[in-house]
């Protein structure tokens, strides 16, 4: 479902309803009009359970067709469908409980009879169909504001800690300290690239859009800059390969998902290793999904670990927000180390 079944159901259920009433009610006053009686309470009862009964055949189509997850060409012909078999049963019940009830109509109606009760029903369920599928898509177009209203709002929080990552005393301390050992030392050419590394760095940050998405190349590149100020810093100690494919290069994803998977690489790795690390960042396609993962072989860092942590639990709802259960976020130990990645629906530039 895209939208709350709770809500769904409420809301179905009051149209059902409606709709049935309005029947009832019309048909009755057809019935006076044109016939001047308001009949027996035998044939009231007859209606007002042929009525039921239609109502709860309607609510068991819902039941049944409420598991798609939106409302396409597809599902709009399996409801309208629905309604001839609806029909065709509502008919026959008809028959039944005005026979039984009322004492009304032959043991065995005839076939014109029949086929004039069941026109009589169809265009009922039909339509109940058409707005009932007129309520789906409202729903659904709700339900997708609002996951895009809270994406909105995840993305800008996720942008304002990327910005206190980048400002944050103890970051550029480090930063700012490694440059002033390379002056120092008189490595010019390092210096400079390290200031530039940062300065594009905290450029990309804060031209992405809040809420906006970005091209694996724009990512992988903000995370070359990133992770070259902490070459610098850990010299020897972090090793960084590449295992993009070219093809996934133009693929979109949201901006900043995988910093907090690097980060956390770094931590969980440098923390538990005296050696040192290398980290693998890489991207591919597989079928309809976009993969991206970060992977450090730091041995110590292949310790369980309780949960995703802060960082990686705020990308998995900001994920979950935007993309439903299509994208799915994976931490786990592998071989030598460990690995996060993540799985998302294939998306290019238009």
């Amino acid at each position: 479902m895209t939208h709350p079944a709770g809500a769904f159901d409420r809301q179905t259920l009051a149209l059902t309803a409606c709709v049935w009433a309005v029947h009832f009610f019309f048909n009755g006053a057809l019935f006076t009009l044109f016939i001047g009686s308001h009949h027996g309470w035998d044939v009231q009862l007859a209606r007002a359970i042929c009525t039921l009964l239609a109502a709860g055949q309607c609510w068991l189509a819902h039941l049944l067709l409420r598991w798609r997850r939106q409302v396409t060409f597809g599902f709009l012909m399996a409801v309208l469908l629905s309604t001839i078999p609806l029909a065709l049963v509502q008919t026959g019940l008809g028959a039944l409980v005005f026979r039984d009830v009322a004492g009304i109509g032959d043991p065995w109606p005839g076939t014109s009879e029949l086929a004039l009760d069941y026109l009589g029903y169809q265009w009922v369920f039909l339509a109940w169909a058409g707005l009932y599928v007129g309520l789906s898509h409202a729903l659904e177009v709700r339900a997708r504001d609002a996951r895009l209203a809270e994406a909105e709002r995840l993305a800008q929080q996720a942008q304002l800690a990327a910005l206190r990552l980048q400002i944050n005393p103890h970051f550029l301390f480090n930063t700012l300290n490694t440059v002033a050992g390379l002056v120092a030392l008189g490595r010019k050419e390092e210096t400079e690239a390290t200031l530039q590394n940062l300065s594009h760095f905290l450029r990309y940050t804060l031209a992405a859009t809040p809420a906006g998405f970005a091209t694996v190349t724009d990512e992988v590149g903000m995370l070359q800059r990133y992770l070259r100020i902490e070459q610098v810093r850990f010299s020897d100690r972090l090793q960084v390969r590449y295992q993009v494919d070219p093809a996934s290069a133009g693929a979109m994803l949201p901006s900043f998902a995988l910093l907090p998977l690097v980060e956390n690489a770094i931590k969980h790795g440098l923390g538990n290793s005296e050696d040192g690390i290398a980290i693998e960042i890489g991207a591919c396609r597989d079928g309809n999904s976009l993969v991206l993962w970060v992977e450090n072989d730091a041995d110590a860092a292949r310790v369980p670990r309780e949960g995703f942590g802060i960082g990686l639990e705020n990308v998995r709802h900001r994920l979950a927000v935007m993309f439903g259960n299509e994208a799915v976020l994976r931490a786990h130990p592998v071989e030598r180390g460990w690995r996060a990645s993540l799985s998302l629906p294939w998306m290019e530039l238009a």
